[in-house]
């Protein structure tokens, strides 16, 4: 009886040990999870990301690079989550089926512009609104700022004038500044300012005046000629000069003058 017993306890055990190895065995089969965190549209690797599973395995961080690796991820369906601030958080699925298996995937992340403001109104500093007397090359300037001190601001610059229906237009400006050049006398200039940080629609400015110098009342006018054109150009009695027009452009073309000739009759004696 004592031998049966014996050998009936020697039977659990090896059963339970062998249950234990299995299940050991079972938990021992990992698979490994490797990926890239890119913004989207750019490809630009993000780094920092922060990367966790759901089961939960290892939280890890993404690198300059953009990569990740979790290792050691036992065999099993996975929610994958990525997480950065300014972006929106992004999800996949992973499934890990075989002991050793390296599953690859890439996160592809939007900029969350909910949390991303737009600039404010640029404010436009000089010519002061309706100023006069202003000379034919003027520096225009203004101020704008962003909440988001990361951004990068660009501006657009529109003049348009009440002698034509030209328009000057510069865009992508980096400067808060620019110099107009090449103005007529007595006209007025209307110019806007628009900034963009990319992100949200361009802001615009309020529209602003400026009145250039009359056309002075010199005593002396000429021409000149540069870059192969003809220019307008008046003085004072103390040698200033002042340029009417623009060398880009010919704004006087000489013309031939014929002379008139007359033959005097001479008087002869016997004509008395």
């Amino acid at each position: 009886m004592k031998t049966i017993i014996k050998i009936f306890s020697i039977f659990i055990f090896a059963f339970c040990l062998f249950s234990c190895n299995e299940d050991l065995v079972e938990q021992a089969q990992t698979g490994m999870l490797k990926g890239k965190v890119v913004k989207r549209g750019s490809n630009v690797p993000l780094s920092n990301v922060k990367i966790f599973t759901n089961p939960t395995t290892q939280t890890v961080f993404s690198g300059t690079d953009g990569s990740f690796e979790i290792a050691a991820m036992p065999i099993g369906n996975y929610s994958v989550k990525a997480e950065l601030s300014g972006y929106i958080t992004s999800f996949q699925s992973v499934n890990i089926q075989n002991q050793n298996q390296v599953v690859t995937v890439v996160f592809e992340m939007d900029d969350d512009t909910s949390l991303n403001s737009p600039p404010a109104t640029p404010q436009l500093l000089s010519p002061i609104d309706n100023a006069v007397n202003q000379p034919l090359s003027v520096e225009l300037t203004w101020s704008a700022t962003d909440p988001d001190t990361a951004d990068v601001l660009r501006y657009s610059l529109t003049i348009k004038n009440n002698l034509d229906t030209n328009v000057i237009q510069v865009n992508d400006l980096t400067a808060n500044h620019y110099t107009l050049s090449n103005l007529k006398f007595g006209v007025s200039y209307f110019w806007q300012v628009s900034v963009s940080d990319g992100i949200h629609q361009p802001v615009l400015s309020s529209i602003s005046k400026f009145t250039t110098n009359t056309v002075p009342a010199n005593r002396y006018h000429y021409v000149q000629k540069q870059n192969g054109n003809f220019v307008i150009i008046s003085s004072d009695d103390q040698g200033n000069n002042f340029q009417f027009t623009s060398s880009s452009y010919n704004s006087w073309r000489p013309r031939e003058r014929h002379r008139r000739t007359s033959r005097r009759k001479t008087a002869k004696p016997t004509d008395f």
